[in-house]
């Protein structure tokens, strides 16, 4: 196969190639030049994705069969098909170019679709994978997303642990781990665990972009890696993850009229007309202060933590009274999170009317005030009462 010169067939006997020609005429067999992958299936045939579509070619006589009229596979004419992968139950899996994944069961004569709507990182699929566990993996320039034996689809982008977007194939090691090209940086994920480990330049692999579907395991386990600079090969249970340690810190915070540096725990009272504060903060990598994750909280104000990726400060404006703690922790693969070495209180003073005896002192007075009114008048009323009773009898006794 290539991408742009057709399709031709190694006679490995003679050494000689025969190239299948190009019809592009209404009912051609081969339309488009543009060949991007071939897939050998379990009853021999080889499905062929090109920029205009699909094929399948019988491997005795070359014939090609396309599938403008099929009642299914037609609905991928024109779409550009990236990628194939037959699963254990002879289904197989299409991905494309910009039209998401596509799922033919030609036992039941059934067409699945699957796009960002159900779940992928993105429509374009760069390359397909089955785990030991029967789980799909598609290869995205968003990430990655796993499509387990239920149907259930799981989705990783650099907020779940990716260093980078861009995910360029899959491999699976001896042990079951899936290892996969992020862009600069190399990932091994666990579907046991659902963990990652990130590998970059700090563990001797290049900084330099790896290709997408660039990659091999050998028959003796060794992996081979191509990026725009050469090979990488290497065995994967001799590769040791060594994640560097960070140190972080909430080294200050910015008040109304000061800065307040912080090298402990401490704790910061504000009154209720300066509740405005920036806290700042690092993580130190000795190995390299980039793409380093942060969360952050101001708890007791904040509801979950608030992530950011190479960030130094975290803004809080408007606190209202109330007592909270500012916590901070960082990591640079999304998944081993170490917390800050300090922590700091926040103290917002309420006004005087907010505070507890003033409201107290005023209920008080209220009542009290409310005790004297209804005394008064209970006595006044009394008092007319008397005066009623003596004129009543005043002029009882003068009318007699």
């Amino acid at each position: 196969m290539s991408l742009g010169d057709g399709l031709s067939i190694l006679d490995q006997h003679s050494g000689q190639y025969k190239k299948i020609p190009l019809d592009t005429s209404f009912n051609g067999d081969l339309q488009n030049n543009f060949v991007a992958r071939l897939m050998t299936a379990s009853d021999g045939f080889i499905w062929a994705g090109t920029g205009y579509g699909l094929f399948k070619i019988n491997p005795f006589n070359f014939a090609v069969t396309r599938f403008n009229d099929h009642p299914q596979l037609k609905e991928l004419i024109g779409k550009r098909v990236n990628t194939f992968l037959e699963d254990e139950l002879h289904r197989i899996w299409i991905g494309t170019q910009f039209d998401g994944l596509y799922c033919f069961d030609p036992l039941n004569n059934k067409l699945l679709h699957y796009t960002i709507k159900e779940g992928l990182t993105s429509n374009s699929c760069y390359d397909l994978f089955g785990d030991k566990l029967k789980n799909i993996y598609v290869a995205s320039p968003k990430g990655f997303s796993i499509i387990s034996k239920n149907g259930n689809i799981n989705s990783y982008t650099r907020a779940d642990g990716l260093k980078y977007d861009l995910v360029g194939g899959f491999m699976e090691d001896d042990n079951g781990k899936i290892w996969m090209p992020n862009d600069r940086s190399l990932i091994k994920y666990s579907p046991l665990n659902k963990t990652m480990e990130v590998f970059d330049h700090q563990a001797g692999f290049t900084s330099d972009y790896y290709r997408v579907n660039c990659f091999l395991k050998t028959q003796t386990g060794e992996f081979l890696l191509g990026s725009r600079t050469g090979i990488h090969y290497f065995f994967p249970d001799q590769l040791v993850h060594h994640p560097p340690l960070l140190k972080v810190n909430i080294y200050q915070a910015d008040l109304k009229d000061t800065v307040r540096y912080t090298t402990g725990n401490e704790n910061i009272a504000l009154r209720y007309s300066s509740n405005n504060v920036i806290f700042r903060f690092a993580a130190i990598n000795l190995l390299g202060s980039h793409n380093i994750r942060y969360q952050f909280m101001l708890d007791g104000y904040d509801k979950d933590w608030q992530p950011g990726i190479d960030i130094r400060e975290a803004r809080y404006s408007s606190i209202p009274p109330g007592n909270y703690t500012f916590r901070l922790k960082a990591s640079l693969d999304g998944s081993n999170w170490i917390n800050a070495s300090n922590e700091i209180g926040l103290d917002i003073v309420p006004p005087l009317w907010q505070r507890w005896w003033f409201i107290g002192g005023l209920v008080l007075i209220i009542a009290g005030s409310s005790a004297l009114f209804l005394r008064y008048r209970y006595k006044k009323q009394k008092l007319q009462k008397e005066k009623l009773e003596t004129e009543q009898a005043i002029n009882y006794f003068a009318t007699s």
